[in-house]
């Protein structure tokens, strides 16, 4: 967790109220069939589904960089509330682990195409400080670093998909959470899952025991039933 003063152009960004974050419902998702294959091995390079291999191909940068085109920023205000950093971390752990795709490295390979691997990450909470008091001046805060976070994209090979700060005054008039995510991975079915299993953690303070959560349909699997469909 790191603290730092908020400096960024002054824009217009979207804002989510509180309930989005506490009581989003559990998304309706098509299981993938339990057959499809899937390598338990975590340092393995796998193929991904062939509608994200075109996205890959076309992101390819000529120094071997995938850097993100479409990113997905909201921002879910709690006004008169102070969130836990260290439940709010533990939290994200468990969705992440929950969601994988989030902490997937990519690559396109020269001779096997756009291919992605697992990799271990435990995601942090980044909290800044507006330069006034005042619930305004926390949401003004809060809509400027949404607008910057649009122009940081991620590199697709970092494997850690996932931005989250929380915008907060020491004064205690609220906060404000800002969660940035790489919209090649998380989209809008997927990014309210992940909300869900959040919220579900948060609330419930199941924040331990990530080794022991189940991770959802890994790419492999989906690809697989793609080619099957």
């Amino acid at each position: 967790m790191t603290a730092r003063p908020a400096e960024v152009p002054a824009e217009a960004s979207a804002e989510v109220p509180t309930a989005a974050l506490t009581e989003v419902p559990a998304a309706a998702l098509t299981e993938v069939p339990s057959d499809a294959p899937a390598d338990a091995s975590p340092g393995l390079w796998r193929g991904v589904p062939h509608r994200m291999s075109i996205g890959l191909r076309h992101q390819l940068r000529d120094d071997g960089s995938l850097p993100s085109e479409n990113l997905t920023c909201f921002l879910f205000a709690f006004p008169g509330v102070d969130i836990d950093v260290p439940r709010l971390e533990g939290a994200l752990a468990r969705a992440v682990v929950l969601n994988p795709a989030l902490a997937h490295r990519y690559r396109v390979d020269p001779d096997h195409g756009p291919q992605y691997r697992e990799t271990a990450w435990r995601p942090r909470v980044d909290v800044v400080e507006p330069v006034a008091a005042g619930w305004e001046s926390t949401r003004a805060t809060a809509r400027r670093l949404a607008d910057a976070e649009m122009t940081r994209p991620f590199d697709l090979r970092d494997g850690r998909l996932l931005r989250v700060t929380l915008v907060r005054h020491p004064g205690g008039e609220g906060c404000v959470l800002v969660v940035t995510a790489d919209h090649t991975v998380c989209d809008g079915i997927s990014y309210a899952r992940f909300l869900d299993d959040l919220s579900a953690a948060y609330r419930d303070g199941d924040t331990t025991g990530t080794d022991r959560a189940r991770p959802r349909a890994s790419l492999a699997r989906v690809a697989a039933a793609e080619r099957r469909a």
